[in-house]
């Protein structure tokens, strides 16, 4: 999946629609098709964080995550934690884009493939 979203499709919002808050909880919830693959995960334990910034396609911070261990994230322990603290982390962020501490340079963006 992270190759999918990093090299051929970026952070799409048929892979990025799993919302928690501040942040997306990845793997996608449901069904994705995309051309010949078809991204589903059902019952799947484990969970990462994202922050697709200004909701662009992209630009994605991704933060810890974990396995869910219990019906929500709420009640997994630890995955509990991670979350918490990637939702601080996207707050942060936010706030610095907006109050101008951190600033995105659009012309100088590369691609090195």
């Amino acid at each position: 999946m992270l190759d999918s979203i990093g090299d051929d499709h970026g952070a799409i919002d048929l892979l990025f629609n799993r919302f928690e808050n501040q942040v997306v909880g990845l793997p996608n919830q449901g069904k994705a098709n995309l051309g010949e693959v078809t991204f589903f995960y059902p019952g799947f334990p484990l969970r990462l964080y994202a922050l697709r910034v200004n909701n662009r396609s992209d630009l994605v911070v991704l933060f810890n995550g974990g396995v869910k261990s219990a019906s929500t994230t709420q009640a997994s322990k630890d995955l509990n934690l991670k979350w918490r603290e990637a939702c601080q982390f996207a707050r942060r962020i936010e706030e610095a884009l907006q109050d101008r501490e951190i600033s995105i340079d659009l012309k100088k963006q590369e691609n090195t493939s």
